[in-house]
């Protein structure tokens, strides 16, 4: 698999009142990142901070600073903007929870996490993205931590020990131990058994009945 080549940093001028700031940005940070720099550098909060010259984009935290259009030598304007905008009126709150409960299927009831799900996404737009991708982690590591589960079956550890020639392994390992352990010695032996006696490359797997391989991928079983 070929790696990706991380971007090299870039160096920006940033103006902000009479001075002129020197940073030095990684390409794939967020503007998020260039406003913790910055808010060392000049004490502004970043949740103040209004940033010109980063192009027509909308400056969104996560967006990385290449997409918004930052090259080498751009010279960006900091102001300290004004106070975050005010928190949503009770009559608003009341309004996106009027709506989540609409949403509810007939005869049912939301539940008061999906109600509360639904207030924040109505005050923060980037809210209902961020809990959509917590969800899609949560529900992969459950579905990777319940397929590690299968290696502990002992029907298909059974299985797997019918196509191991385990004595010869054992004798492999003690005729050539390495000098790291019992262990480490059984492993290095199963390693080169599997790679040279058992597994094998193939372009097309040979047919079942007649052993032909001019066969080809078809269908979900693969």
């Amino acid at each position: 698999e070929r790696r990706r080549e991380r971007p090299d940093p870039m160096n920006i001028k940033v103006k902000w009142g009479g001075e002129v700031l020197d940073l030095e940005v990684d390409p794939e940070d967020g503007v998020e990142i260039l406003k913790i720099q910055l808010s060392s550098l000049t004490d502004i909060s970043p949740d103040k901070m209004r940033i010109m010259g980063l192009g027509a984009a909308p400056l969104h935290d996560l967006s990385d600073l290449v997409t918004l259009g930052l090259r080498e030598g751009t010279t960006l304007t900091l102001e300290d903007g004004a106070a975050p905008p005010p928190a949503a009126s009770p009559a608003a709150a009341a309004q996106a929870g009027i709506a989540a409960a609409a949403a509810a299927p007939p005869g049912g009831a939301i539940s008061l996490s999906d109600l509360s799900k639904a207030l924040a996404a109505a005050k923060d737009p980037l809210e209902a993205k961020r809990q959509k991708g917590i969800e899609d982690m949560q529900r992969r590591v459950k579905g990777g931590m319940e397929h590690v589960l299968h290696y502990e079956r002992a029907d298909m550890q059974a299985q797997a020990l019918a196509k191991i020639p385990v004595e010869v392994i054992r004798q492999r390992a003690r005729e050539n131990p390495g000098g790291h352990g019992e262990r480490d010695a059984l492993a290095r032996a199963l390693m080169w058994w599997f790679k040279h006696e058992h597994f094998q490359w193939v372009n097309n797997a040979p047919c079942d009945h007649c052993g032909s391989g001019n066969t080809k991928n078809e269908g979900g079983d693969r």
